[in-house]
């Protein structure tokens, strides 16, 4: 496991159903994830344990903004904890959009790794 590179998240984002017409509206909104809100989630978990993968995580407190909280989850930066991305190991990450569509991402492997100096916390 390593430490990611910028560019390497997310490889394709689908959608389980054939949808038709695709509103290329979507595109230019803007959706706020709190990052702060990400990684409470992240370390109340690791209370628990050393490491979470990101589908414990998610499972405890599901996508609310979809694609974009997904990648934020993926790009945090935190002090008590390392993001690791195992790049040989896929795992697929689904969720449902604002429309009711389910909506699914390839990623690597992602993993929460609580930091020596915080296992205190």
């Amino acid at each position: 496991m390593y430490r990611p590179r910028a560019g390497h998240a997310v490889d394709s984002v689908t959608a389980e159903e054939p949808t038709g017409q695709v509103d290329m509206s979507a595109l230019f909104e803007q959706v706020y994830v709190d990052p702060a809100r990400l990684i409470a989630a992240v370390r109340d978990l690791l209370r628990e344990q050393s490491q979470v993968p990101l589908r414990d995580v998610m499972s405890r407190h599901p996508l609310k903004e979809g694609l974009a909280e997904l990648v934020a989850y993926l790009s945090l930066d935190d002090g008590s904890f390392t993001v690791t991305f195992d790049e040989a190991r896929r795992e697929w990450i689904t969720w449902t959009d604002a429309a009711g569509g389910r909506r699914t991402a390839t990623a690597p492997t992602v993993t929460f790794v609580r930091d020596r100096e915080d296992s205190g916390r």
